[in-house]
Formats: structure tokens, sequence, C-alpha cells
């Protein structure tokens, strides 16, 4: 067996070209205040905004004024005693140093007559990209206009390359077609002459070609499976993948799935939850939608082969472990004991056999360590799992757990509602009780081993009334989450996530201050990172809008939020 490849994942939920910020004015006195709006940042920790002298680079050494977005995503900042002068606001992700939007505004003495003042968007432009233009200032008269000149031409009217109106606005953006490659200035003239009020350089560059490459390690996948894109020889700043329907134009309302290359020249990104149908993934430098390599694909629909893998979820340390299979296409199809939460790679395999060419059957593994497992099944000499089952080998005898548990849930204090308590005779076991229609089963949860989940047969009869805690089950981690009824002071849901490492460790917790006790919780990315859907409670703007939040808690010490998006 050999290690085909490596995945690596990336999730965003941002837009590409989405922030924007504004200011509510473009000329103000020195005694003004000055509010900035900016619209769809990241409304993640230290997305930040920053006052420049125009003309100044986005060095911290230039910055005149800063604030923080307050993690809000659309919203406003005010600023005050600006000295005169002209400045541009820039609004930064993740505090960074790339400005994602900016514009420009002047603070002036009283009564002075603000200049016009245009600006390209960027200084240089590919051959295939939209030239968007800044003007401000303008008298608003129906005939001010703008026009793009090659440089240092006159200003006569066979010279011009494109024009446009303002629109009777004194402040407006403009947007022209692409240009041949060149050097042109953009001017601004009032009322239709052509005397020039304010010009600005900018150029077009030709596209060279480049040894950029994109692939799929893959040509033919079924609608389950993972497609992981490679990209090799990026630019690196602002380039992106996305996946088009085959043989589409690269318009952004064909993009089906897209991500950022993560400032990587060499890497991949992994797509998930494509529907059948033929696609195409295509690479693009600087946030543009110029394609540079694609790479053709295609997802099948899946058939059904009735594969499954059954196992009992219970062993003891020197039990022998007897994995029973069916479904399988026969040849070179192999059997995989891999620890709970690591991905297929043959480096994480614990034992493996093949399943000897038979499409039913089953193969009995032994000496297995302590630990919680699952048994995958694999075609054809392939890391895909077809399917997949869990178990866990423990220490103790079942029997005594379950006597323990059913002692500890019985005794004063521990009956009717209460279903969860700490065991006495051990500090790092929980007992919890699953509610089903027919039964109730225990379940232990072993802190100091982040072992949880271990599934009794035995019933321990049913528990009337809405419980004031239960188990939740996170798969693929060592994360434990508990909700529990508070009833202490202003009654409050919350979700509880406990770790272990050394000692039981509370990381996160959610309350009902914010909605998200009533959520949906589900691990992704093989335990990596934490999905939570939810309807936020306390903002009337949001009743019934759900929210997705993503949390990295791929290291449990260090939970992060790394993505917030309105379904």
């Amino acid at each position: 067996m050999r290690k085909i490849f490596t995945l690596l994942l990336f999730i965003f939920a941002t837009h590409l070209n989405a922030a924007t910020v504004s200011s509510d004015k473009h000329n103000y006195l020195e005694t003004d205040t000055v509010t900035i709006q900016f619209k769809e940042m990241t409304g993640l920790n230290k997305d930040w905004i920053g006052i420049y002298p125009k003309g100044k680079n986005s060095d911290w050494d230039n910055v005149v004024q800063w604030r923080w977005t307050g993690d809000k995503a659309s919203g406003k900042v005010v600023f005050n005693n600006l000295p005169k002068g002209n400045y541009r606001v820039r609004v930064f992700y993740n505090n960074s140093y790339h400005a994602e939007a900016n514009s420009l505004f002047r603070i002036g003495e009283k009564d002075t007559t603000q200049p016009t003042l245009i600006e390209t968007r960027k200084d240089i432009y590919a051959e295939n990209e939209k030239v968007q233009v800044r003007v401000d200032n303008m008298l608003g008269d129906p005939k001010d206009w703008v026009g793009i000149y090659p440089k240092d031409s006159s200003n006569a009217w066979g010279n011009v390359v494109q024009w446009s109106w303002t629109d009777g606005k004194q402040n407006n953006l403009l947007a022209f077609k692409p240009l041949k490659v060149g050097e042109y200035e953009v001017r601004a003239f009032f009322r239709n002459s052509f005397k020039t009020e304010a010009s600005y350089a900018f150029k077009v560059i030709k596209t060279t070609q480049t040894d950029t490459k994109v692939t799929t390690n893959k040509t033919i996948y079924t609608q389950n499976e993972k497609v992981t894109v490679k990209f090799s020889k990026m630019k690196a700043h602002q380039d992106w993948i996305g996946i088009y329907p085959k043989e589409s134009s690269n318009d952004w309302d064909n993009v089906v799935q897209w991500a950022w290359t993560e400032d990587l020249t060499n890497g991949s990104h992994t797509f998930t939850n494509l529907p059948a149908g033929e696609y195409e993934a295509r690479v693009f430098f600087d946030n543009s939608f110029q394609t540079e390599a694609s790479y053709a694909f295609k997802i099948i629909k899946n058939t059904d082969t009735n594969t499954k893998v059954t196992i009992k979820s219970n062993y003891g340390s020197n039990e022998n472990v007897t994995v029973h299979f069916t479904g399988m296409k026969a040849h070179k199809d192999w059997i995989g004991i891999y620890p709970v939460g690591k991905s297929n790679a043959w480096s994480n395999v614990i034992q493996w056999a093949w399943t000897d060419d038979i499409k039913k059957g089953s193969h009995i593994f032994k000496n297995l360590p302590i630990g919680y497992y699952e048994a995958r099944v694999f075609f054809d000499n392939s890391f895909h799992d077809e399917a997949k089952e869990r178990f866990t080998i423990v220490t103790t005898d079942l029997n005594t757990i379950y006597e323990r548990a059913s002692k500890c849930l019985s005794d004063e204090g521990n009956k009717d509602k209460q279903v969860l308590c700490f065991n006495e005779q051990d500090e790092d076991i929980v007992y919890v009780i699953e509610n089903t229609e027919e039964e109730d089963y225990i379940y232990t949860v072993n802190l100091a081993k982040g072992l949880h989940g271990i599934e009794l047969t035995q019933s321990v009869g049913k528990y009337g009334g809405q419980p004031d805690a239960y188990f939740i089950p996170l798969k693929d981690t060592n994360l434990i989450a508990i909700y529990q009824y508070e009833d202490v002071g202003d009654p409050e849901d919350i979700i509880l996530f406990y770790y272990q490492s050394e000692e039981p460790k509370l990381v996160l917790l959610f309350g009902d201050v914010n909605g998200k006790y009533n959520g949906k919780y589900k691990t992704i990315d093989n335990g990596q990172k934490l999905e939570v859907t939810y309807k936020k409670a306390d903002d009337i703007r949001s009743v019934g809008k759900k929210f997705k939040e993503i949390y990295d808690i791929s290291n449990p010490n260090k939970i992060q939020l790394i993505s917030k998006t309105q379904i």
C-alpha cells in the first residue's frame, strides 16, 4: 500500500471584491466629524479601518487614525480631529496590511473651494480587466464628463479612447470596458468642455504566459467524494480557484464554488458537496477573471453498492475484533483500522487486511491497544472509504461500568430529570443518559483519555420530563459537548464544550443570549472544525434568519471563529 495524496483543507466565507468602504461626505471642515461606513467585511476578529494621507502606502507608520470594525461585517465608525489634507480610508481583513477597499475624502479649511479629484482603482490593469474610476467634487452639471486618453496626448476629441457622463453627480464611481495594452490618463471635464479639471495616469499590461498549472487528484468522482484541486506556480497575492460548469464563461454568476489560494504559490484546496455534472477547476491571478490554467473533471451520480461494515461497539483490551463487510467490489478491496479523527492516509493505519477478493465476509484483528477507532473499507486499493463504523477498546468491564453508572444515576439528587452525573469513584468518568422513544442508554465519557460515546446495550428505564442536561455526540474529536439548563440566578440554557489534556478543561461555551443554545452542532473536515447553525435570538432585525459559524477546533486549547455567514 502506498500514500496516494494528502488533503489540505481551507474554509473561507468572504466574496471576491466584496468589501466596500465610503465616507458620508467627500469634503469636510476641520471641525467636522468623519463617519466611515463599511460593508461585507468578514465579521471576524481583527478586521480594521485606517485613515492614510493620500498617496501613502498601507504601512503602519503612515496611519493617521484607525479603528477596529468591532467584529461586524457591516457598520459605521467615527473619526474626529483630523488635520486638513487629502486622505484615503482603507479597510483590512484579519489585522493584515492588504487593503480590501478604499475611498478618498478631504479635510479643508473653512470656505475653501474643494479641488476636483479623479483616480483609477488600480494603477496597473491586465488587458482583460474593467477599469474603475472614482471622481469627486465635480460641478454636478448634467454635462460634466470623464474621458480616457493615451498618456500625454492632447484633449482633442479624436484622442478619446472611452468616455462617460458623470450623470450630474458631484461624486461618482464609473466603470470602463477593458483596454488595450498601453499607458493612459483618465481626465475630468466640466460642462462638456475640453479643459482638464483633474487627471490620473495608469497603465494596461499584457497578460503574460506562465507555467501555472492546476489539476485534480482524479478526473471522475462520485457525489460523496471530496475534490482536491492542486495548483502550482501561482503569483500568490489574491489568487483564487473557481469551480465552473464545463465550457461556461468566467462570469462570477457561473461560479459553483471557490476559494483563495491563501497566498501560496503551490498548494491545494478541497471542495465538497458538488452535484453531479461536468466541471472545470480554473485558477486566477490577483482577484481577476482571467483564466491562467484550467482542468476538467466530472462528478457522477452515486451507484447503490450497499457497502456496509458492521462491528461491535465495545471490546475489552484482550478481545479479538471481528469486522464484517458486505457489498465490496472484490479486487484489491481492503479494510483499515484507524484512530477516530485521523485521515485515510496510509501513515494513520493501525492494522489492515485485504478482503481476499470476496464481496461479503469478515476479518479478525488482534492485539489492538486501548483507544477509540474506526473500521473503514476501501475499493480497489484506494484511500476513499466506502463505509466505516466506530468501536472502542476499553480496560473496564462493561458490566462494572453499568453497575456504577446505574448507582450514580439512582442516588439522591441524581434521578428524574437529572441525566448527567460524575462518578465519585473516578472523577474522570461522566455518565450521560440518551433518551430514545423506547429506552434510555447509558453513555460513559472518559475525560482523562478522551474516550467518549461508549454505548451500553442495557436499558436503564425511562426518565420522565424534559432533561436538564444531555450529551451532544461530536464525531472525530476529543471535544465533549454537553447541553445544560442552569437554574441559578437568571435561568439560562448553555452548551459546554470540555477538552481533556491533564484535567477536564472548559474551552467553549454558548448561552441563550446569542441564540446558539438552540442551534445544531456537528464536526466537519475530519473533526478539525465545528459547524454551528442557529437562529439569532437577540436581534429583532434577524428574526427568522439563520446563521452559520465555523470554528477551528484542531487545537482545542485555542479555538477560533474562522467564518460567519447568513444562510
